[in-house]
Order: C-alpha cells, then sequence, then structure tokens
C-alpha cells in the first residue's frame, strides 16, 4: 500500500456500476509510484519538467512492457521522476485497455522491485459532495497484523459515507490479505464482525 496506508476503497468496473452513479475517468496508470506532486499543478499525467520522455508513454514511443522495462533500466537520476504513464483514457478507444495491460506488465517485469513499491493509477477529480453518485463497491482494510488502525479506518469510513448519503448507502467493509510473494495470493473475505453499518 502507498505510504504505509492499511486501508481504501474498491471502485465498481465501469461497465457494472449501479444506475445513477457517475462515470469516473481514468486518466492514466503509472507502473510504479509517479511521484505526482512533481508533475504540475494537478500532479497528472504531465511530464515531470526536467523529463520530457515522462508523459504519456506512446509519446515516448513506449508502447509495451518491455519497452517500458527498457526506459526504467536506462534511468539514471529518479527512475519514478522519469517514467512515462500509459494513456488509458476513453477516448483512445480500443488503445486504452491494451496500454493498461501493459501498464500492469511493466509492474511484473520490475520483479522485487515492482512487487515491493505501489503502482499509481490517476482517475480525475469528480465532483464533491455527490456521495451518492460516487461508483464504490467496497471499503477494505489490510488485516493480519497487530496494528488495529486500518480496520478501525475502514470502520469511519463506512459510517461516515453511510451518514453522507441520502438516501443511506450501505457499503461493506472488506477484509484484505495481501500476497508475500509476486507469485502468491491474494485473499479478500466479508467479516460480518467487521462491519459498523449492516444492511
Amino acid at each position: 500500500m502507498a505510504w504505509g496506508y492499511g486501508n481504501g476503497y474498491i471502485l465498481y468496473p465501469v461497465l457494472e456500476r449501479p444506475a445513477n452513479t457517475d462515470q469516473l475517468q481514468v486518466l492514466c496508470s503509472y507502473p510504479m509510484d509517479s511521484w505526482g506532486w512533481h508533475r504540475g499543478k494537478n500532479g497528472v499525467c504531465i511530464p515531470t519538467p526536467a523529463h520530457p520522455e515522462s508523459g504519456y508513454c506512446h509519446n515516448a514511443n513506449v508502447t509495451t512492457a518491455e519497452q517500458f522495462k527498457a526506459a526504467w533500466d536506462r534511468s539514471t537520476v529518479n527512475k519514478n521522476l522519469q517514467q512515462c504513464g500509459f494513456d488509458v483514457r476513453d477516448e483512445r478507444n480500443t488503445l486504452a485497455a491494451p496500454a493498461f495491460y501493459q501498464s500492469l506488465r511493466a509492474k511484473a517485469m520490475l520483479g522485487t522491485t515492482g512487487f515491493n513499491e505501489h503502482n499509481e493509477v490517476i482517475i480525475k477529480t469528480w465532483p464533491a459532495g455527490e456521495a451518492n453518485a460516487f461508483p464504490i463497491l467496497a471499503f477494505f482494510y489490510i488485516a493480519g497484523g497487530t496494528d488495529p488502525k486500518p480496520l478501525a479506518d475502514a470502520r469511519y469510513n463506512q459510517q461516515d459515507f453511510y451518514n453522507s448519503t441520502n438516501p443511506n448507502r450501505t457499503i461493506p467493509i472488506i477484509r484484505l490479505v495481501p500476497a508475500t510473494s509476486a507469485t502468491g495470493t491474494a485473499t479478500f473475505s466479508y467479516v460480518e464482525a467487521d462491519q459498523v453499518v449492516k444492511q
């Protein structure tokens, strides 16, 4: 998880989201942490100032995971700042899904480095104050440790979201046990005792 956070949320796939919820706009997918605070005011999908090749990958002639890895391996200053992002915007039509797939392949190709650091998918900011239209499927927390904070945070988020919607929406909390290696398996489970708001 990014920066040691132990909880978050899961969005519906675009084509499976409930009626009357927003279709969020996914803009780009970075195989590794993009260091977005260096990428301009909005921190999204634009080159870092010193590395013009770090914008959209196809603009740098990077369209495959193999090409991404080769560019990553050539980077000498800060690989995260020099990496490009795969363009997955809707307007790319049939090129968007293959670009996302290549971003996932690229992360896997980075081996231990890829496994030990988070990737980053950038979504365009959605309208504020419209909780009922947010296409959220579940909250999750990382289980297995002794820190109570991840579950406590997920419970807070579940209650807060319930209180912020009208009519109230009950969103489940999912327990996540991450894989311990790149070839391992993560498990996701619904546990009644984890829930603060119950249907």
